[in-house]
């Protein structure tokens, strides 16, 4: 029979393990969430560039009144 102080100290082992996982995944999940906000924002700049120096007509056209 196995001692339950060892299968508790086994299990709160492996939910310490698996919180610490979980902490690193979220890290990890933050990093590439700044990488695609940053991405998405200098595509926005671009665009807005793009479109402040097209010509007039072109931008009525893609952006009807």
């Amino acid at each position: 029979m196995t001692n339950s102080w060892y299968l508790g100290t086994l299990h709160s082992a492996a939910i310490r393990q698996e919180r610490a996982q979980s902490f690193e995944d979220q890290a990890k999940g933050q990093l590439r969430k700044d990488a695609f906000l940053k991405t998405r924002a200098l595509r926005w700049a671009h665009e807005d560039k793009l479109f402040a120096s097209a010509p007039q007509e072109v931008w009525e056209e893609k952006n009807p009144a």
